[in-house]
């Protein structure tokens, strides 16, 4: 379910998250901020976390909350992901999102954003794709989105790899470290495995 709503109108209470609100938002940020189906998640970082007024909750969600409604956040976050079909140009694939969602207190405290029935649903009121500054989008990968993605290089692409590089480590000199080590460490061991790339040609 996703309710359209005017996301400019949505007015917050004066208060800040405490560490377990901040927590469950960045679970939730780590399971909507990616596309299931054609992607890898490698981080999420929430960027506010913010209570909405009850005027707000009344004029959008009455309809859709129990009684008594419980309280409704907005929840705004960046992800980054990775397209799960391998390229050598893998930074450049790498895609960083901003984004909103309002969704209500007992959901996010039961870690139900999404469930499954007859088949997956994401369990927020609302969701929002916002611009992405360019300070992300010219910035570096961040350290969490960077060992992530060298955990999938290991643990996914393996094939692939040698597949793109036949055996030969240069062609990860582009990538900066600490993917490059862990692409060279996964060549070196396939080659003193089989043997495969010494002495080809």
């Amino acid at each position: 379910m996703s309710i359209e709503i005017d996301w400019d109108t949505l007015r917050y209470l004066p208060q800040e998250p405490n560490p377990e609100l901040l927590a469950q938002a960045r679970d939730a940020a780590s399971i909507v901020g990616y596309d299931w189906d054609n992607e890898y998640h490698l981080h999420a970082r929430v960027l506010a976390v913010r209570a909405l007024t009850p005027g707000s909750q009344l004029r959008w969600y009455d309809d859709y909350l129990p009684e008594p409604p419980p309280r409704v956040y907005r929840i705004d976050y960046v992800s980054w992901a990775v397209p799960d079909e391998f390229s050598l140009d893998l930074l450049d694939q790498v895609v960083a999102r901003v984004e909103s969602i309002c969704i209500d207190a007992v959901t996010l405290a039961k870690g139900d954003t999404i469930t499954y029935g007859l088949g997956r649903e994401m369990n927020f009121l609302s969701w929002s794709d916002n611009e992405l500054p360019q300070s992300l989008a010219d910035g570096p990968l961040p350290q969490e989105a960077m060992e992530e993605l060298v955990c999938v290089l290991a643990n996914q692409w393996v094939d692939e790899l040698l597949e793109h590089t036949e055996g030969d480590p240069a062609c990860v000199a582009h990538w900066p470290s600490p993917l490059r080590e862990e692409a060279e460490q996964l060549i070196a061991k396939h080659r003193e495995e089989y043997g495969y790339g010494e002495g080809d040609g």
